[in-house]
């Protein structure tokens, strides 16, 4: 698919987000700018019985932070400028579009921060240093899962993925499943969900399970929905062919016994899991993927896409 069918079949589902009251396309007045506009903003609400306080969550992923950087592959440098020009908005390059994040950020009333990960394009070690910097600067708690592109040496010359998981390792939490507690729910968050489950991650997972308090996933791929092909439908058209969701189904992705355990968890009738919270595919879309667990798909932040979470009692 072209790249202008391919934007015109993301705005058709971005407006049908708009549509059914999850996305607001324009920003308030005095409100802090993204890349010179003001920023998209989808609003999730997630009720969970019992909570006698609000908490509200601020959801960015897919910034793709990328420069020209001295570990670059010569052969690759026109592809990286190419890309510097992609995950830019209105002129503003990603690594600057961090600095109106940060200030929107601190400047909002959210009591803790997501990052969904595909913060960085490739896991070059200024693009991890910018990261970090910038993340430095927030004056909330946040959580950092990463991805393939946090984590892979893509267009680098000579570098490792030991080496990124050490550039990976000086920015904050690096586990393979991150916990964070909240009193009336548990926040969880599934690092590198580009690949499979580890081992440690499903003990950690387990863990949370065993606590009997209602789960926020957060991750990056997002999980197929049970009798809904519209997300694998519009991965497909998206991304020539390919199913970018975990799944039993037709995925892009294969399934081992870790990943397989997770899914029927949630998937089961009496899941702990309540809400699901994603990116990795640069459109939205809000639904279901059982009776009892919903997920939002949340657009790219260098889009000036950010998601407001607020979990709340029924």
């Amino acid at each position: 698919m072209s790249h202008r069918l391919k934007k015109a079949a993301v705005n058709f589902l971005l407006f049908a987000a708009a549509a059914a009251g999850l996305l607001s396309l324009a920003s308030g007045c005095g409100e802090k700018k993204v890349g010179k506009a003001g920023v998209r903003k989808e609003e999730v609400t997630v009720t969970i019985s019992g909570m006698t306080k609000e908490v509200k969550l601020l959801y960015l992923s897919d910034l793709h932070i990328t420069t020209l950087n001295d570990q670059v592959s010569e052969s690759d440098r026109d592809t990286v400028s190419g890309r510097v020009e992609w995950s830019s908005l209105n002129g503003v390059p990603s690594e600057k579009l961090l600095d109106d994040w940060i200030e929107y950020i601190n400047a909002s009333s959210a009591d803790y921060v997501l990052f969904g990960a595909d913060m960085l394009d490739c896991c070059a070690k200024k693009n991890a240093e910018i990261l970090k910097a910038g993340l430095e600067k927030i004056k909330k708690p946040y959580m950092y899962v990463r991805a393939d592109h946090d984590s892979k040496p893509y267009y680098l010359s000579g570098v490792t993925d030991e080496e990124c998981r050490e550039y990976q390792n000086g920015i904050c939490d690096n586990s393979d499943v991150m916990v964070e507690d909240f009193g009336d729910f548990l926040l969880v968050g599934w690092n590198n969900s580009t690949e499979n489950l580890t081992e440690d991650g499903l003990k950690t997972f387990m863990t949370a399970c065993d606590t009997g308090k209602p789960i926020v996933l957060l991750t990056h791929v997002p999980i197929e929905p049970l009798g809904d092909e519209s997300l694998a439908k519009a991965s497909r058209e998206f991304f020539d062919g390919r199913n970018l969701i975990w799944g039993f189904g037709d995925s892009y992705y294969s399934l081992d016994g870790n990943t397989e355990e997770l899914l029927k968890i949630i998937y089961s009738k009496d899941s702990p899991v309540k809400e699901i919270l994603c990116g990795h595919l640069h459109f939205s879309w809000d639904g279901f993927v059982s009776e009892s667990v919903h997920e939002h798909v949340f657009s790219q932040a260098f889009g000036g896409f950010v998601g407001t979470v607020t979990v709340k009692g029924e």
